[in-house]
């Protein structure tokens, strides 16, 4: 049995809010060492950076917005209420092309810690 405590987050309220990249902003929801799952905004024209992961795999959902993911050199949109898993070894980033905020989750398994690698 668990000794952890359920507490409520939210991006009002995360465990941790940062800002990464160009003027992105990252609100961390679970902050555990087998799963990490953050609701991240990207203004519009923010990329981030291609990188990958040797043991961790993502899932990205949109929750307002539209992304441009680059996954191994393929280029998918995601639109609201749509999500994409990546594998671990995938060279993947997310990219904000449209006029306004882009709103996700992107949930990893293991958490990313030091398992990323820039290309």
């Amino acid at each position: 049995m668990s000794n952890h405590k359920s507490i409520i987050v939210s991006d009002a309220a995360p465990l941790e809010q940062y800002k990464w990249g160009n003027d992105c902003d990252a609100y961390v929801l679970v902050d555990e060492p087998e799963l990490s799952v953050k609701l991240e905004q990207m203004p519009a024209g923010a990329c981030e950076l291609v990188h990958f992961h040797r043991h961790c795999q993502q899932f990205f959902y949109v929750l307002a917005g539209e992304a441009s993911m680059e996954i191994d050199n393929d280029a998918i949109q995601l639109k609201q209420s749509e999500g994409v898993l990546i594998a671990p070894g995938a060279k993947h980033r997310i990219c904000n092309h449209g006029t306004s905020t882009l709103r996700f989750v992107v949930t990893s398994q293991p958490a990313v810690g030091t398992d990323r690698i820039a290309v």
